[in-house]
């Protein structure tokens, strides 16, 4: 279960304390897996920031959310372990609080070896004060050591999505595209000329050549989901990165029990199990219209589908990650 503002204890030990940024349907889904899994946690809950990604005053606004969220969690830790659900909240806290109390977890830390920036030290300075991090890939794990972070202080724990529970066909004919950053959509939309299925796009504002791609609009969280049960699979094609990005469209795709093809990129191939989607170099249209010819058979896309449902049902599955954070946090 999820107790506001109280302090809880199971065998000793107080539970962890959340500090979060997400959503009013994140935090539903939060307090299912909760549940399900038998945790008890307590919720620090800024703004959410999701609905000004993109706009001018974001970068304003979600510093405030930090900084009142790294104080407030100091204040009201109250002997509890943190885990910063938000990366750059658990920096601060690294940075502000008098080790070794209270212990701090951070979560997924977004950083690029190939990238020097204020910022970016910043985050390192914060995180390596932390207790443990948690990377939701194994290479973003490798750059942090390659960038002075202890690895004993390092695990890798894939991020968990909640399921529908029941796999259903297709019912489009069509594939769909989600993202917005790092997404090479030059390279998809020479992969899709002269494809039988549509393949629409969820995401860019505006693309300066999308060929035959079909744009939509933005939607809520709720309608994309829905977007994505009709269609035939899930495409996220990236441009070669180190830098964590495209995992929640691949756990979104394969929650619906859609197959996924994506660019191989650090951040994506840990979340694609074998037989539930494909897997396709960068930059690389005759690979990516391969993967699309071979997943517009009806049969196939339908089987792997369900192997992707079975995955997001197991192994990344919502419950499971809630349950895996808590026994790290409680063991600091």
């Amino acid at each position: 279960m999820v107790v506001h503002g109280k302090k809880t204890r199971r065998g000793g030990k107080t539970s962890p304390l959340w500090l979060v940024d997400w959503s009013d349907s994140e935090h539903e889904d939060f307090l299912w897996a909760c549940e399900a899994a038998g945790v008890e946690a307590r919720v620090l809950r800024g703004a959410a920031l999701g609905t000004s990604v993109g706009k001018r005053w974001h970068g304003l606004r979600s510093r405030t959310t930090y900084v009142s969220l790294a104080l407030r969690g100091l204040h009201e830790a109250d002997g509890a372990p943190l885990v910063a659900w938000q990366p750059l909240v658990g920096a601060l806290v690294g940075l502000l609080r008098r080790r070794p109390r209270p212990r701090l977890l951070v979560l997924n830390p977004l950083i690029n070896p190939a990238v020097s920036s204020i910022s970016q030290w910043i985050l390192l300075r914060g995180v390596a004060r932390a207790d443990r991090v948690l990377f939701f890939s194994a290479g973003a794990l490798e750059d942090g050591v390659s960038l002075g972070l202890e690895r004993e202080r390092l695990r890798f724990v894939p991020l968990g999505v909640k399921t529908t529970g029941i796999w259903s066909p297709p019912t489009g004919n069509y594939f769909l595209a989600v993202g917005r950053a790092l997404r090479d959509w030059a390279t998809l939309a020479k992969a899709a000329e002269g494809l039988d299925c549509e393949v629409r796009v969820v995401g860019p504002v505006n693309l300066p050549e999308p060929g035959s791609l079909k744009i939509l609009p933005q939607m809520e969280r709720t309608q994309l989901l829905e977007l994505m049960r009709g269609a035939r699979a899930i495409v996220v094609p990236l441009v070669a990165t180190r830098r964590s990005t495209g995992q929640l469209t691949v756990l979104d795709g394969i929650s619906v029990g859609r197959a996924v093809v994506t660019t191989r990129a650090p951040a994506v191939e840990d979340y694609v199990s074998p037989g539930a989607g494909i897997l396709v170099p960068p930059g690389d249209p005759v690979a990516l219209r391969d993967a699309l010819l071979r997943l517009s058979n009806p049969t196939l896309a339908a089987q792997m589908g369900k192997t992707a449902l079975e995955s997001a049902q197991g192994v990344f599955s919502l419950q499971r990650f809630v349950a895996e954070v808590d026994r790290e946090a409680r063991s600091m």
